[in-house]
């Protein structure tokens, strides 16, 4: 039978197999447990192997961060952790973030850095959250203020050529630097999803001014896509608003690129149109096509308004 996890845990007794496999591992160790005990259960008479498959990378360097292994071991420290107790926690920001770190950078695992090697150690961890268990913040010596770790990723981030702004309201805008990224280059396509891309008249100025900058510092713009929700409360009537945006294009544009207003619906059953995105699509040398990405907080709008917070993170090809 092959079943998930969650299913395969209750109401079944199937003494006639004894044999276990998770393909897939889960967070919470009890759920496994309980999987595996429908075959370990009372009318069970052979031996019962549970089998664990893991992707292990060939390299020895960094064959202890594969994340299969980081997983094992995080499952195993959180069944000794729950051993005692009745409700097993789910895992913690720490623990995510401390699994993060041991794939992608190599680092030891957390019950590896503790002391000397070969140095005995007694280590007691404690979850976050238990049932009936209240844990007492440390108390900093001369009332000096707890320092919290923060996870950061300054290595990653420059290797993959990813730019982040972030500028408060009244802050220069990062308009400048966001334009030179694509001075002289081919523009294919400049993709605007926005649900509010035309709901106010300022949002509208906003992606018409961005375009209109755009083409001033390209070689060549050939095609322009809006995407928009219809159903946004705005100042005006969906044919208004689109016919407002056309005309300011073709008054400011010439030659005009070719226009699309798409419209898309801000919330259905398997889709919630809420960030805003522009995909850039630029011809590279040979005829490549490439994608630069570029996702901002606010939308268009906030790289013209210094009345707004402004966070915009750009994304060159291939590096998602």
């Amino acid at each position: 039978m092959i079943l998930s996890p969650k299913a395969g845990g209750v109401g079944l007794t199937i003494t006639e197999a004894n044999h276990v496999i998770h393909l897939s591992r889960w967070w919470n160790p009890a759920v496994e447990d309980q999987a595996t005990d429908r075959v370990f259960r009372i009318g069970q008479r052979r031996d019962v192997h549970v089998h664990l498959p893991m992707a292990v990378h060939p390299d020895p360097a960094i064959r202890e961060s594969s994340f299969d292994l980081r997983l094992n071991a995080l499952i195993d420290r959180k069944r000794k952790l729950t051993r005692d107790l009745f409700l097993p926690p789910d895992a913690s920001d720490g623990e995510l973030a401390n699994l993060f770190r041991e794939v992608s950078f190599g680092e030891p695992a957390a019950d590896q850095v503790l002391g000397q090697p070969n140095e005995p150690q007694s280590i007691v961890e404690l979850p976050e959250r238990a049932v009936g268990v209240a844990i007492e913040p440390e108390q900093p010596a001369d009332n000096e203020p707890l320092q919290r770790s923060t996870l950061t990723l300054p290595k990653a981030l420059s290797n993959t050529g990813i730019r982040q702004w972030r500028v408060g309201a009244g802050g220069e805008r990062p308009t400048k630097d966001i334009l030179a990224l694509f001075a002289g280059r081919d523009l294919v396509e400049v993709s605007i999803r926005d649900p509010y891309a035309l709901a106010r008249r300022s949002s509208r100025e906003a992606q018409v001014r961005f375009i209109e900058d755009l083409k001033a510092v390209a070689r060549t713009l050939e095609s322009v896509t809006i995407e928009y929700a219809e159903e946004v409360d705005g100042d005006a009537s969906d044919p208004q608003n689109r016919r407002e945006i056309g005309d300011l294009l073709s008054r400011r544009l010439s030659p005009m690129p070719k226009l699309t207003l798409a419209r898309r619906r801000k919330r259905s059953r398997d889709d919630d149109f809420h960030d805003r995105f522009v995909d850039i699509a630029v011809r590279h040398s040979g005829g490549t096509v490439r994608i630069h990405e570029l996702a901002l907080g606010r939308g268009v709008e906030a790289l013209y308004d210094d009345r707004k917070q402004c966070t915009v993170t750009y994304a060159p090809p291939g590096s998602t």
